[in-house]
């Protein structure tokens, strides 16, 4: 991800993820809350495993990907918008045509010992992006899922509430 990217996803998610100050301790910044709910939707790593790379508790690694999803996921469009998809695709020369779906290798930084699970068939590290979009684009739904694996070779999992 680009740092402009970063730092507009920081800005639109601000009014939102923005906490006070406690007089028991200072509140997580924006910014590493975001970076915190990407690696995880990145890696695939289990919370333990992000609170003692952030810093943080596992508690507050669950607390700031839901969070983070949750205003994420009002951005994607649900079933209920199939019929204006499918009038969009007949309008672009596409009948019958509910969404365009693909798929991509989403390169990612891994600790060393982890490699092996996120090597793909290209000989880098990972995760496997399958989406359906709208006839503008928009996400209907999608499915990450790491390289080598069931889920990848086929059978794709869908990940929660992105539907």
């Amino acid at each position: 991800m680009h740092r402009r990217t970063f730092h507009e996803l920081c800005t639109w998610l601000t009014p939102v993820l923005q906490r006070q100050d406690t007089h028991l301790r200072p509140t997580i910044p924006v910014e590493k809350r975001v970076m915190i709910a990407l690696w995880k939707l990145a890696t695939l790593d289990s919370y333990r495993s992000m609170g003692n790379q952030f810093g943080v508790g596992r508690s507050t690694v669950r607390q700031v990907v839901r969070a983070i999803n949750d205003v994420l996921l009002q951005r994607i469009i649900h079933p209920r918008d199939l019929d204006t998809a499918i009038a969009g695709f007949t309008s672009l020369g596409f009948l019958n045509c509910g969404g365009a779906i693909d798929g991509t290798y989403i390169p990612i930084r891994v600790p060393e010992h982890q490699t092996a699970q996120f090597i793909n068939r290209k000989g880098y590290c990972s995760v496997v992006l399958q989406a359906l979009v709208d006839h503008q684009g928009r996400f209907m739904w999608g499915s990450l899922a790491r390289p080598m694996t069931p889920e990848s070779s086929g059978t794709q999992v869908c990940v929660t509430g992105w539907r």
